[in-house]
Parts: structure tokens; sequence; C-alpha cells
């Protein structure tokens, strides 16, 4: 109950109505009227057939007499629609104020104030208790119930008036505490209420004779509740009935839900009124609000205290509110001037001056004998002529004397001035400036007086201000609550906003810096923002941004604006961005970060709620899990897949001995190249290179799972950049966003466009794209500092320079065993724990790193040149092979065991160097081939139906070398090459003489062909091809029969994926034919009408 926010209680408490709520919920309920401020009708909550329900329309209450349910309009929909009062107030606003967001219904508790908040649940629960006891007592058959009920409420058949009206008393909820037996005592007992606390609360006290042992505090007494705004009971103020008791008065203990300097009575029922009237009656005691407040006057309140408190007035100040003060009416003592009430007002109404409240007084008649509003204002007549004046007009006339000295009367007017200064409307103040100079005269003293006391005043001010405002002293503002203010000529407060800045953080960045802020409103919203330099600067657009964050008003100008900019300015951390994920070589010794933290001297710093991480002299900004951007879920995608939270810890050792497992020598080339990446700014200072790791396969061979299992290291959820859906710009952008961090590109193929070709050349120098400056004034370069990992069933060779500039390796297997398969699941559940651990535990090593490097280098490249031609084999290729080797060697004495060592990693960097270097000559070879191939097809030499075909089919029975037959299925029907081997090379071989190219020999020209990835093997059935005559024409001859027949000749054959082959080699082998009449010249004839089993 305590966890909504206040404005949200006050709202329904003001806005709703009790008749209207009741119509509202009921809409066949007929009221009917009970009196100037009451209406009845049936109750809602039992049943009966005449009316028993109360409904005050002063006290915004109900009270049935037939089951006694009672409260305000909240426990109201608590009863009728079973809801708790949680549950009860967001009813009320959605119906009755559905202007109202209440997404920030609640207030936000510290496990401290929960605790509290359920002490003090337990208290308002026992005070509820109490006072369903007190009223069960009040209306019993009792001799003393009796005469607690005459004393309030008159004789049962009205012979004489009481204090007020029955119904009121029973409305407002009157009760009776015994006199004797310590009743309250034994109920609580057998309600097995805890006594420790019903003693702090007044309700009973500890003997101190007798420890343990209590007796009822309230005793023989009329109980009068009090209850907070929200209607509940937080303590009793207890009327003696017996006229001899010396003591009229008992008010509670303070405790955890009453303080006496913060408490008003008749405030649950005044604030609705006051908010309506825009007035509040103040009077001495609880009799005279609820004098009042019988006669339907609901917006009277009273201190119970002798005094008023700033606390108390307070409650007053957060809605446009005059005051009217209502002094009893004593007879001075002898000797004295002013009687106590006078006095009463004197004080209070010069302290609600001074809070900017609008002052009044409503006097009562002065008599022989004392009175108050209780016992004076017994009707609304009375009341009505009541006079009411300003204060300070009564306060002058009080003790103005104008047969006084002069010294005595320039003593009275500068002690008014000093209250007329305060008031907040230069309109009024100057009608009553008028009036007290038309009336007292000493026009040009009253003139100067006032002006000395805004003088006085406004240094009182600005000392008072200074003193609460430390932070703000040389700044010419200051801050009251949750606004900052600065002083007028006259003192007064002048504010600037609703709400305090708290500047967190400068951002430095060359391109967008920002600052980070906190932001609270009067209202105690809060909000951290971060805003663009550019939006701090003009104070329309820091507006505008605020503005666009809650109920954030700056209400000064341009020139105020800059003295809170110098505030700010002044008062603010700075902070470096980090706009890469990875290696930053920023700050003292350069760290290691995620979008979480980041790895700085061998130990992991995790962000704060900022997304600040600070060292011993540097801030440095992760805004990716800031709480300013955490819940938006459009920015920052990308940074926040880089987190470092591990479901579970893994180990360097269970990963990779299970990756070597599953992918064999590709796996120990991986781990090599994600080694390598960690380091990468270490290993390019020396060989200003860094190559692409190719992954290459045809479908289902695992190359894309392999990727992942590197890229899984550094972020969760990966997300696969499909090249042929991915920009030249976003791979640009994506490789730019993260440094000695893995970016994987799938689905290379090498139609891909010229400047996604220069794009990934590029990477292997480091060079990025050239884009335009933010600014549009320059063009930057967005360097490449990662390691890129690139897939695809296409080896890379649209263009031989990049072949050069990749590890290549190769994936055959597509089938697996049921130990494989299940080594794969395993494999998987440790993937899915997202072992961004082992990266930590690797980056710890870059010391050991950047020590071993150079000499490990220069190892691998002196064993690496030993074992190969270094002559035949390109400088490039070894050099990227020579990497691989020297990061192992650099790190292998460092990290645990692992299932493979250095004779084994040398062994396979030189087995992979040499089958790269084949592949690259013999790509050569091939594009030479099928460039021949083309053109001997075009001048008729290589025909379609003759030396080759191409057919449409759904499966392919073939042979490959060094394997058993096998049947290919495809998942629709695939464009299949069939060439004849031998003449279609011999025809090529020809072709490529006369161009003055030379061809290596058929059989090694076969063998490369054969190892391509567009190569499907040999087909197991001869396929059939036409036979031409001299003159170019079908072949035919005559069978057994004398029919003319097509003459074949039959041959298995060399079988290509034929769009694969035409995208790597940029040819079209299609023959174009139509059908015409045979009886017409120059028709053309079907090239194929033999029919070729290709499945068999």
């Amino acid at each position: 109950m305590r966890h909504i926010k206040a404005k949200y209680l006050d709202m329904v408490k003001s806005r709703v109505d009790i008749c209207r709520l009741v119509l509202d919920m009921y809409p066949g309920i007929t009221l009917k009227p009970a009196g100037q401020t009451r209406k009845k009708c049936c109750c809602v909550f039992h049943n009966e057939h005449t009316p028993s329900l109360m409904l005050n329309t002063a006290l915004n209450r109900y009270k049935c007499f037939g089951c006694g349910k009672e409260g305000d309009v909240i426990n109201f929909v608590q009863e009728s629609q079973g809801l708790d009062f949680v549950g009860a107030v967001k009813y009320l606003l959605d119906v009755y104020c559905p202007d109202v967001n209440v997404n920030d219904l609640m207030e936000p508790r510290t496990p401290e104030q929960e605790e509290s908040d359920r002490i003090a649940e337990t208290m308002y629960i026992y005070n509820k208790m109490a006072h369903e006891f007190y009223v069960n007592r009040y209306e019993g058959d009792s001799e003393d119930a009796m005469r607690c009920r005459m004393y309030a409420e008159g004789p049962p058949h009205g012979e004489t008036q009481g204090r007020w009206d029955k119904e009121f008393c029973r409305t407002y909820g009157l009760g009776y505490s015994p006199q004797f037996g310590n009743q309250f005592l034994k109920f609580a007992k057998e309600k097995n209420l805890n006594l420790a606390i019903l003693a702090r609360m007044g309700l009973i006290v500890e003997d101190e004779h007798h420890p343990g042992n209590y007796y009822d505090f309230f005793r023989g007494r009329l109980m009068i509740p009090q209850r907070d705004r929200y209607g509940r009971i937080v303590t009793f103020t207890a009327r003696a009935i017996n006229p001899q008791c010396t003591v009229k008065y008992l008010n509670g203990r303070e405790s955890l839900i009453y303080k006496k300097s913060t408490s008003v009575f008749g405030i649950d029922v005044a604030m609705k009124a006051a908010r309506q009237t825009g007035k509040v009656y103040l009077v001495e005691g609880a009799p005279d609000v609820m004098r009042l407040q019988s006669l339907g006057i609901a917006n009277v309140v009273a201190s119970l205290s002798g005094h008023w408190t700033k606390d108390q007035l307070s409650n007053f100040s957060s809605f446009a509110c005059s005051l009217c003060f209502i002094p009893d009416s004593d007879v001075p003592k002898q000797g004295e001037r002013f009687g106590a009430g006078e006095r009463f007002v004197f004080e209070n109404g010069r302290l609600a001056t001074e809070m900017g409240f609008q002052v009044s007084v409503r006097e009562i008649p002065q008599g022989d004998a004392k009175q108050d509003p209780d016992s004076y204002i017994t009707s609304l007549d009375r009341w009505n002529a009541l006079t009411e004046k300003d204060f300070i007009l009564w306060y002058t006339e009080k003790h103005y004397d104008t047969e006084g000295t002069n010294d005595e009367q320039l003593k009275i007017i500068s002690d008014v001035c000093d209250m007329l200064v305060n008031v907040q409307s230069d309109v009024l103040q100057a009608s009553l400036l008028t009036d007290l100079k038309g009336k007292y005269r000493k026009g040009t003293v009253w003139k100067g007086a006032l002006t000395d006391a805004a003088r006085r005043r406004q240094e009182l001010k600005r000392r008072q201000a200074n003193k609460k405002s430390e932070e703000l002293q040389g700044y010419n503002f200051y801050r009251r609550g949750n606004h900052y203010y600065d002083l007028d000529s006259q003192g007064r407060e002048r504010p600037w906003t609703n709400f305090i800045i708290k500047p967190l953080f400068l951002i430095a960045d060359d391109v967008k810096p920002s600052r980070i802020f906190e932001l609270e409103n009067d209202s105690h919203m809060r909000r951290t923002i971060e805003l663009q330099q550019q939006d701090v600067t003009k104070l329309e657009r820091f507006k505008e941004k605020i503005e666009g964050k809650g109920d954030f008003r700056f209400f000064e100008r341009q020139e105020k604006y800059e003295m809170l900019k110098a505030f700010i300015y002044g008062k603010t951390e700075e902070a470096q961005r980090v706009h890469q994920m990875g290696w930053n070589n920023i700050g003292e010794s350069g760290f290691y970060a995620f979008c979480n933290g980041i790895v700085y001297k061998g130990k992991w710093h995790a962000v704060d709620e900022y997304g600040m991480i600070r060292l011993d002299k540097e801030n440095f900004y992760l805004p990716a899990m800031s709480k300013i951007h955490k819940h938006n879920r459009m920015a920052y995608v990308n940074e926040r897949r880089y987190l470092h939270a591990p479901k579970q810890e893994v180990t360097a050792r269970q990963y990779f001995t299970l990756l070597h497992e599953l992918y064999g020598d590709n796996g120990v080339v991986c781990y090599c190249y994600y080694l390598a990446t960690l380091f990468r700014d270490i290993i390019t200072d020396t060989t200003r290179s860094f190559p692409i790791l190719n992954l290459y396969g045809k479908k289902g061979t695992g190359k894309t799972e392999l990727a992942l299992s590197l890229v899984n290291l550094f972020q969760r959820n990966p997300e696969v950049s499909n090249l042929e859906s991915t920009t030249y710009y976003a791979m640009g952008d994506k490789c730019s966003e993260v440094s000695n961090m893995i970016v994987h590109f799938d689905e290379y193929k090498n139609s891909l466009s010229k400047k996604h070709i220069d794009f990934l050349k590029g990477i292997y120098d480091s060079a990025g794209r050239i884009k335009r400056s933010a600014d549009g004034e320059r063009r930057e370069s967005t360097n490449v500092d990662c390691g890129v990992v690139l897939s695809g069933q296409e080896i890379p060779t649209a263009d031989i320079a990049l072949f050069s500039r990749v590890l290549f390796l190769e994936s055959h297997k597509s089938e697996h065993t049921k130990e494989e398969t299940d080594k794969y699941h395993s494999f998987m559940k440790l993937r899915k724990m997202h072992p961004t651990n082992i990266t930590i535990e690797y980056i710890r090593y870059r010391d050991n790193f950047n020590a071993g490097w150079y000499n490990a280098w220069k190892r691998a490249l002196k064993e690496i040149k030993s074992d190969v031609d270094y002559s035949v084999i390109g400088e490039r290729f070894i050099n990227n092979w020579a990497m691989m080797l020297a990061t192992y060697y650099c790190l292998s004495q460092c990290v645990d065991s692992l299932p493979f060592n250095e004779k084994m990693v040398h062994d396979i960097c030189i087995d992979r160097l040499k089958y790269q270097h084949s592949l690259c000559n013999s790509t050569d070879e091939i594009a030479i081939f099928w460039a021949m191939f083309s053109k001997s097809r075009q001048l008729g030499d290589i025909r379609e139906g003759q030396d080759y075909k191409i057919k449409a089919v759904d499966k392919l029975a073939v042979t490959v070398k060094g394997e058993s037959h096998k049947v290919i299925q495809f998942d629709k029907p695939r464009q299949i090459l069939f060439v004849r081997s031998n003449i279609c090379v011999a025809k090529a071989n020809i072709q490529a003489k006369k161009e003055g190219k030379v061809m290596i020999p058929d059989e090694s020209l076969l063998s490369y062909l054969m190892a391509t990835p567009e190569y499907f093997g040999k087909t197991r059935s001869p396929l059939k091809f036409r036979v031409l005559d001299e003159s170019g024409m079908p072949k035919r001859s005559t069978n057994d029969k004398g029919e003319s027949v097509l003459v074949f000749d039959q041959e298995r054959v060399l079988a290509f994926d034929y769009d694969a082959v035409c995208a790597c080699n940029d040819i079209n082998l299609h023959a174009i034919t139509e059908r015409i009449d045979p009886l017409k010249t120059n028709s053309v004839i079907p090239y194929d009408n033999g029919d070729d089993d290709l499945s068999a």
C-alpha cells in the first residue's frame, strides 16, 4: 500500500466523488437526500429494504449503519470489487483519470524501506482493529458507552443537542475506550497482536514498576480517529468525558506512522475540498474541525499541537491554495494585550506568508467568555456572518497604535513590511500597500520600509540558499527540493526549473561528444539521459530533449541557461567512449573490451550502472549495458552480442579437444587462427598483414558451424552475414566494430561484385573502406583490426590475389557416424554456455605473447622455408602459414596441454601450405581450359550434343576416383554439364595453340578438373552423343527393318555443376534451338532424341 506514489493517491482522493462512484458501480441504486451534505441508499454490501448506507459528501466517506462497512472511495472499490489496495487505486485511475499515464505507479523501494513498510503496514492494521474495537464499545449498552454517546451526540430522543449529530459521529467513526478492566489489552491478547508494537504506537503502556505488564493507555475517553491524507488511521485523539478530568485531550505516541510535527488532523477529508475551492481553513483543535465538517465545510484542518510547522503547511503548497485562520476567541490574561487564539494566528500566519501562501483571517466575535469554532459556529448562518480579512491588514490593525510614539509606529511598519514583502503577487502586494498607506498615512515611510524589507529578505534568502546549496555557491542560483531558482529584487524565489540535474560524465569523442546527466523532478521522477553535446549547447534543443523524457521543464531564458551550463560543465567527470569491442590500445596500457566490461592488466572489470569503467586515472564508457540504453532494444544491437556472461565456465582444453576431434586438422588451424586474432595488433606490427581464414566445402560439410565455433568465443547468438545480401558498406561497418576479434562472412561466391572482392583483399593489409566523415568535410578510412572467417561453397578464385591472401581449409565430410554425431551434440552444449571465459583466459597471456612473438615468427619462417621450395611457392603463402605456426610456438608453453603438439601443428601448416599452392596453380590452368572450351564451342569445333550435353536431373549416379559409386540426390532438378573429356581437351588444346597459349599435359589438366568443387564424378552409365557426317549433319543409317535412324556414340563422361562452372569462369555453353516445319528449307532437327539413363 505504501508503494504507490503519493501523487496518484492524491489524484484519486481529490477527483473521485463517493456519490458518483456508488451510482457508477451500481446504476440501479437511488440516492435520497439525508441532510445538507448527506445522501442515503440501500446498502450494496448486504440485503435490506430500508436505506442504511450513508454517503457524506463533505467527508467523501460512506458508512452503513446496518452492516457496519465504512471507508473512503478506495475502500468502497476494495469491498465491492474484491480488490486489494493497489488494485482499487488502479481501477479508480483507469475509470476516473484516463488521461493519466500510470507507468510509474509504484515507488521503488530499497530492502530497508521494504522492512520499514512491513512494520508500518502492521501498525495500520493494528490501528484499524483498535478502531473497530472502540467503535464497538461506543455503540455498546454499558452506562459508560451511553454517557460517551450522550456527550458526542446528545440524548437518543433529541431533547438537547450533543456536540455533533448522530449520523456524523457514526460516519466519522467515533469510538469509546472503556474506563476499567484493560479491555483493549484483553482484546489485543485474544487477537494475538504484538504487544511491543502496540506499546510503540501508544495504544497500551508498559508498567514501569512491573516490566512485561501492560495496561490500556486510553481509558474512559471519546476516541477520535486521526487519519492521514489517504484515509489510514495513524493515531487517536482522546477526549475525556469526565468533566473532573484535568487533562481534556490525549494524543497517541509518535511512531513509524505518526509524527506530531507532520500530521494534520482532518487532511483526509480536506484535501479534496481544498483542491476544488483553492482554500483551507486552519483551526486549533479536533472538535473545531469536526464541527465545521459536520456543517458541510470540508476544507478545514487542525495541527493539534498549538502551532503549525513547515512540514504540515507544505501539504498545501503542491497546488494553488490560500490559507484562512480561524482563531479561538480567548479573553486576554491580565496584563496581556492579546488572547491565546490571536497569538496563535500571529505566529502561524507569519510562517505561512514566509512560505508564500496568501493568508486571511476569520475572527469570532469577542465576548466575556472563551469561544472557539466548535462552540460558536453552530450553524451555517453563523459561519456566513463571519467576515474575512487579509492577514497582513488584520495583523496591522491589531498592532498599529495610532496613539503610539513615532518609534513604536516605525517598528510596527517595519515588522508589517517584513511580512508584506513575502506576498508573491506584485498586484496584491501593491494593493495591500495602498490600503496600509491610505489607513495609516506615512506613505513614504511605508514604501521605504518595504524596500528595506526586500533587501533584508534577499540577503537572508541568499545566505540560507548558499548554506543549503553548497554545490551551487558561486553560480548565482539555488536549489530547493528538486528544483532551481534565483531571487528577484525583493528576495522572492523565481523558479528556473521543476527538476535538478546531476552532471555525471562528459563522454570525450572527436566525432560525437556527449554528456550524461541524472534528472529528478519535483514529483521524484528520475531519468538518466545521454545527450549529444550539440543538444546541450542550445537551450531550445536541450528543452526539447529533456521534455521528451518526462515532466522536466526549464522556465528561464538563454542567459540563465548559460549559468546552469557553467555549473554542469564545472562539475562533470570525463570519460572516453570505447568504440570497438575487443582490443583497445588506449589509456595507460590498453584493455580488451566486451560490452559489459574489460580485461585490464589481466583482471576483469565490470561496468557500473552507467556503463562506466573506472580505472585509476581514467574512465571509459561502454554504452550498450548502461541503464540509459539497456531497455532500448533497437540501440547497440550488435555490441550487445559481445557479452561476457558465460552460463558455465568451459575450459580451453574441453573446447578445443572436441573441436579437434570433430574437424581434425582443420580444427587445429582454426585454433591457431583464433589465438593469432587475439593478438593481431602485435602480429601485424611485424608482418604488416593478416590473412583471412577461408573455410570451403559443399553444403552439409560443417564449414559454417566451424566458423561459428570460433565466433562463439567472442559473442553470443552471432549473426551470420550472407555476402549475397551484405553490402560493401555493411562489411566495412561490421569489421570496424571490433578489434582482435573474429568476424564471419558466409556464402562467398566468385560472382560477388568487384567492390566486395576488393574489400576482402584489403582486409589482408588492414585496409577498410573510405567513407565521408560525419561532418561531411573530409574522407575517413575505416581500418580493419579483426580476424575474418570467410565460408562458402566456391574456392575464391575470382581474383588470384584474393586466394593468396587466405588460409584455405577444405571440408569434405558430409556423413557422420553415431559417435561423431554424439560428439557434435556435446560440443554444441559447450557452445551454448557462451564460453567467452576462454578468451578472457588467453588475453591474460598478452605480455607473454608480446615478449615471445618476434623469435617465434623468425623460427616459423626459417622452418617453413627449409621445408618448401621458396622459389616456387610465393612469399605471401609462406608468411600466412608461418603466422599460424609462430602463434602456436609463442603460446604452447603458457596454455593448458591440448591434444596436439608443435610437431603436429608444424606438419599441418606445411601440408596445408603445399595443398593451397597446388590449388593456386591448378586454378590458372582450369580457367584457361574453360576459356578455350568456350571459344571452340563458339567457333563450332566443340558442339553441344556431339561433344557435351547439358541436362536437368534430380539425381545422378557417378563414380569418383578413390571412392565407390554413389547416387547424388538433388532437392530440385540441377543443370548438369556432361563433357567427353578426351575429345574436348584435345579441341581446347588446338584452340590454345592458335592463340599462342600453352596448356599443361592432358593428364594433369584432367586431374585438376576432377579436383574442382564443380566436379561431381564420372557417369556410371555411358551417355549417347550424336555422330555427324562430313557436312555437319547428324549421321544416319538403315536398320534391319529398312528404317532410317540416327547414329550415336556412347561414352562414360565427366559430370560438372553447370551453373557453378559458368559462374566461376564467366562462360555460357547453352545452344539455342527451335523447331520449324520439316518441309521448309533450313529446318532444324532436334540435336538429341536418344535416351540416357543417368541414375543407374
